[in-house]
């Protein structure tokens, strides 16, 4: 991806685009692009879920999973004093 400069950027500008980040809870950068894509009538590239990129090496739990895992591991909660005399 490239990245571009902006220079003399008038005060007033400045000060929507960083209160339009501010409401939005967002970068400055993130609002400069979103504010981009608006303007020209384009959609941002929809992002990768995370889950689905590495779902073949972690793997994903059903419920029935869980519950045994959660059974078998259930004594690691529960601290014995006798263990730590």
């Amino acid at each position: 991806m490239k990245s571009i400069t902006l220079h003399n950027l008038d005060d007033d500008l400045v000060e929507l685009i960083e209160r339009e980040s501010k409401d939005s809870g967002l970068s400055l950068n993130k609002t400069i692009k979103n504010l981009l894509h608006k303007a020209l009538g384009t959609n941002p590239k929809p992002k990768k879920i995370r889950e689905e990129e590495f779902s073949d090496l972690l793997g994903i739990w059903d419920q029935e999973q869980l519950d045994e895992f959660t059974e078998n591991t259930k004594e690691f909660g529960e601290v014995n004093a006798e263990d730590w005399k």
